[in-house]
This record gives structure tokens, sequence and C-alpha cells, in this order.
């Protein structure tokens, strides 16, 4: 009958208009899941990329904090070698003046 055909119609109607809603909510979680896990994969290709350059600069720094060791104790080096220096130019300077009175008071 036509009214049984007109219902049926209504609630193919009903029952498509409710598909699509539900196809339109999946396609847009869907869009927001992609942005999400797009978001993601960027985050982590970044945080590898941050990881690596601090383990760089990590290496980095032990090898200038392993010179710098190195060039401080080449400086005590140098300094206790220009104190020893300086050490044996003020005993050649004394005996020096030393002679140099002994010298004056025995004129």
């Amino acid at each position: 009958s036509w009214r049984e055909r007109a219902k049926v119609d209504k609630d193919f109607v009903e029952t498509k208009a409710y598909a699509d809603e539900l196809e339109a909510a999946f396609n847009e979680l869907h869009g927001r899941y992609t942005k999400l896990k797009d978001y993601y994969a960027a985050a982590d290709s970044k945080n590898l990329e941050l990881t690596g350059s601090l383990l760089r600069a990590n290496e980095l720094l032990k090898t200038n904090q392993g010179l710098l060791a190195s060039k401080e104790e080449r400086c005590k080096e140098a300094d206790a070698r220009a104190k020893a220096q300086d050490d044996k130019h003020k005993a050649e300077l004394q005996d020096l003046h030393a002679r140099l009175q002994a010298a004056e008071e025995g004129k």
C-alpha cells in the first residue's frame, strides 16, 4: 500500500540521514586522528633530532673539558718553570750583590 511505501521511504530517509551524520562524524574524527598522528610523528622526529644534538653537545663539552684540563696542566708546569727561573735569577742577583758589596768593602 502507499502508506506502507511512504513509511518505508520515510524510514529510509531518516536512516540515510543518520548514516550520513555518522559518516561525517567519522570523517571528522579520522581527520583529527590523522592530524594528531602527524603532529606526534613530527614531535618524535624533532625529539630524536634534539636528543642527537644534545648528545653531540655533550661530547663536545667533554672534549673541551679535557682540552681545558690539559692546558691548565701545561700552564701550571709553565708557571712552575717560570717560578724556578725567577728564583734562580733572584739567587744570582743576591750573589752578585753580595760579591759587589764584598768588593767595595775590600777596596
